[in-house]
């Protein structure tokens, strides 16, 4: 049976990461195709992705691009999504894993509204056991904890933005962000999405805003707690192209330029389908944006103007997340059960809701077995010197 959804994995380094993500999605016959859009070639994965016995059980496409700089990236996301055939498409990250029980549900889902441009369930977050000693300790062994979800902020808290005007949709999504990045989307809206942005090649900043602001606009975002669809590893993700600090990144990357770039055409075109005002519309996005930066700042402030108030939160931080470690080494099962009883609160259906379960232990079990320990020792011994 063909698969109606095509995930892209975008790659820019971290090549263990890429070992681990290739071997599981063999390991359960992951039963979606895969574009592989590598950034960062390099000839490990190269050649192992040249032999088609590496993975037998995966049906995959390999591409090199040279990630160069953010226009590269982009011209590569855009590149890879005019090749994708499918209605739907999933973007994925190396150091993640994707639940295929809850990417069909989103599938069903978005086959039964046409209105809405994509669809998610909650993003849960894992963690491994202890703080990486060598390469091979950041992608293998046991689990220290799974959180119901990637991050304690809004980005990761579910909810949908079903109003049937485009400019309601875009305010909801500024002034209370939900992340899209890793939703089940419709092939050719994401792919006019990466055009715009190849056309003016904002910061990393500016492009998972504008992506939430130029989604709500085009069609309605389904957001599901009662599902998994995807799981991300907490403190592996890769800052390449950018700043953490604020202030650099909003005098170093005109801010106000790019918004103005995002917004503006928005503005314009929805003023033609609700019969409004543009200059209106730009200003209530406008208000809406600088309330969403003022909460921002706020939180980013501790770090920059109170550096030794931020020190002693981040040891207290590390301490509590080390005796968390030594009470989960005599407890395994409620790492688990974290995103066990966290399904369980929305009344799932049964069969997703076992199908879910299932998967959450494979993956936890590959995380922890000698085979995978031992795929990516052999594979990648000049990577672990």
């Amino acid at each position: 049976m063909q698969s109606s959804l095509t995930i892209v994995l975008t790659l820019k380094g971290r090549p263990l990461h890429t070992l681990r993500w290739l071997y599981y999605a063999n390991n359960i016959s992951l039963p979606f195709p895969v574009i592989i859009a590598d950034g960062d070639v390099n000839p490990v994965i190269e050649d192992l992705l040249a032999d088609p016995t590496t993975f037998p059980n995966l049906k995959y496409q390999y591409l090199k691009y040279n990630d160069v700089d953010i226009p590269a990236y982009y011209f590569k996301c855009f590149d890879v999504l005019d090749k994708v055939d499918t209605p739907y498409v999933l973007m994925s990250d190396n150091d993640d894993f994707v639940i295929p029980s809850g990417v069909q549900k989103d599938i069903s889902f978005l086959d039964d509204n046409p209105d809405y441009i994509c669809s998610g369930g909650r993003i849960p977050g894992f963690s491994l056991l202890s703080n990486p000693i060598n390469l091979l300790d950041s992608v293998t062994g046991s689990i220290s904890k799974y959180s119901s979800r990637y991050a304690p902020n809004p980005l990761y808290d579910c909810r949908s933005f079903s109003h049937d005007l485009p400019s309601k949709r875009i305010l909801e999504q500024l002034l209370k962000p939900l992340s899209v990045h890793y939703f089940a989307y419709r092939t050719k809206y994401l792919r006019s999405i990466y055009k715009e942005l190849q056309t003016f090649n904002p910061s990393f900043m500016f492009c998972e805003l504008f992506t939430m602001i130029r989604t709500t606009s085009l069609g309605k975002v389904h957001s599901s707690p009662c599902h998994i669809s995807y799981i991300r590893q907490q403190a592996s993700s890769s800052q390449i192209g950018y700043s953490d600090d604020l202030v650099h990144e909003m005098i170093s990357s005109n801010l106000s330029f790019y918004f103005d770039q995002m917004v503006n055409p928005i503005a314009n075109e929805l003023s033609l389908s609700e019969k409004r005002n543009p200059k209106e519309l730009y200003n209530k996005f406008y208000q809406a944006y600088l309330q969403q930066l003022r909460v921002i700042l706020a939180n980013r402030l501790l770090r920059y103007r109170f550096k030794r108030l931020f020190k002693i939160k981040q040891a207290y931080l590390s301490f509590r997340t080390k005796i968390i470690n030594l009470f989960n080494l005599n407890n395994r099962k409620s790492t688990v059960n974290t995103l066990v009883k966290m399904l369980e609160s929305y009344n799932p259906e049964f069969n997703l809701f076992k199908s879910q379960i299932y998967e959450l232990k494979n993956m936890s079990s590959v995380l922890e077995s000698k085979k995978l320990e031992h795929f990516i020792s052999i594979n990648s011994n000049n990577l672990l010197d």
